[in-house]
């Protein structure tokens, strides 16, 4: 892109699609946990991608005279899909310097709501061009705060089955981490869906 065509719109779904690739990643990791390993080194090179896409548009801001949207909530848009990777980063990494072998249900749960939350916002993000008529881009706000409470619902299931039916106290503290790094996860996407409304709001 050049300096005077910096397409902020095209580098949010950019973003949006490489949290779809690490969440897709991340998962089939689970399903063989021996390539976790090699999973987190994809997920790590991924990030340090969108953190490229990231730098690009806070350094196409400071040379920008107009912007399409306020810049700060160009930057925090971009941020917040940036916790969204970093938060699937941290959570691979986890899997990977906690030497889990196999995964529990729940967790298999969790990582598929993580890339259902992801493809909606990879959604909301192709869409966002359209903010001032944000019919179809609603439709996926709605869904990224869905997947917030259901991974609430997951989470509070997971530590229950964890504290009831895990003796190992190592394995209760690894796993009470990781299931709240998959929440936070969850969260993240909310964020995103949060920074999108806000913006609405602000334009319509």
């Amino acid at each position: 892109m050049g300096k005077k065509d910096f397409n902020y719109f095209d580098a949010f779904a950019s973003m949006a699609d490489t949290a779809v690739d690490v969440a897709k990643l991340m998962r089939t990791a689970l399903d063989d946990l021996s390539t976790i390993e090699q999973a987190g080194q994809q997920v790590h090179k991924l990030e340090n991608q969108a953190d490229s896409v990231f730098h690009d548009i806070v350094t196409a801001l400071h040379k920008a005279f107009i912007t399409p949207i306020e810049r700060d909530d160009i930057k925090q848009l971009a941020g917040s899909i940036d916790d969204v990777i970093d938060a699937i980063d941290a959570l691979t990494k986890d899997f990977y310097l906690y030497n889990v072998k196999t995964a529990y249900p729940e967790a298999i749960e969790f990582a598929d709501l993580i890339i259902e939350g992801c493809e909606a916002m990879r959604g909301a993000a192709q869409q966002f061009v359209n903010y001032k008529k944000p019919s179809e881009l609603h439709k996926h706000i709605v869904a990224m705060n869905d997947i917030e409470d259901r991974g609430d619902v997951i989470y509070a299931r997971a530590i229950h089955r964890l504290f009831r039916s895990e003796t190992d106290a190592v394995e209760v503290l690894k796993w009470r981490r990781i299931f709240e790094v998959m929440e936070r996860c969850c969260d993240e996407v909310e964020n995103v869906a949060d920074v999108m409304d806000g913006v609405i709001l602000k334009n319509t």
